[in-house]
């Protein structure tokens, strides 16, 4: 933000005496528990090669007989299966 003279204001020194204040009602920012959802038959994992989806997919494969469903990058499903099996042991 450009003060009178033509400087930049630093963010943290800006006033915000321009904003806004808004309430958000509790019961839209408290999630519900989902009734009758039972356990998952079928998970979607992006980024199971990543740093934390290794972390991840390796948890989920010994808690859940959940089928997996992990999108990878790769030139092939063959290349893709090694190199997600290489991130999980790893």
């Amino acid at each position: 933000m450009a003060s009178a003279g033509g400087t930049r204001t630093p963010a943290a020194t800006r006033s915000t005496s321009g904003w806004r204040s808004s309430r958000i009602r509790r019961s839209a920012s408290t999630p519900r528990p989902l009734r009758g959802t039972g356990r998952p038959t079928h998970i979607l994992l992006s980024g199971a090669t990543g740093f934390l989806g290794a972390f991840l997919t390796r948890r989920l494969i010994d808690v859940t007989d959940a089928e997996l469903l992990c999108p990878v990058r790769a030139d092939d499903a063959d290349d893709g299966t090694v190199l997600l099996h290489y991130r999980i042991r790893h």
